[in-house]
């Protein structure tokens, strides 16, 4: 069990976030236990543009509606995650 925060904030069960983030993992004892970024990467015509790191990444808006980033660079993790394009329901493309 942690519990989050927006970076330096009050720890809760969840946070909402419109825009890039850092969100702090906290453990029960309130000690910090790492620390996440969220991005939600710029539009640029027919894709999303992130950056991690030096490296940056575009993203096909066709194939991956609404992406995120979550990067957790203490531990050398990267995560994309994206949903299922609204405008065509029931399409969904495994790679």
């Amino acid at each position: 069990t942690c519990f989050v925060a927006k970076a330096g904030g009050r720890p809760s069960r969840a946070v909402v976030i419109s825009g890039d983030e850092y969100i702090d993992l906290i453990d029960p004892r309130q000690q910090l236990l790492g620390r996440i970024r969220v991005s939600f990467g710029a539009r640029q015509a027919d894709r999303y543009h992130f950056q991690l790191g030096n490296s940056p990444i575009d993203v096909d808006a066709g194939e991956c509606p609404n992406p995120i980033l979550i990067d957790c660079p203490t531990h050398h993790q990267s995560y994309l995650l994206y949903g299922v394009n609204q405008s065509t329901p029931g399409r969904v493309t495994q790679r």
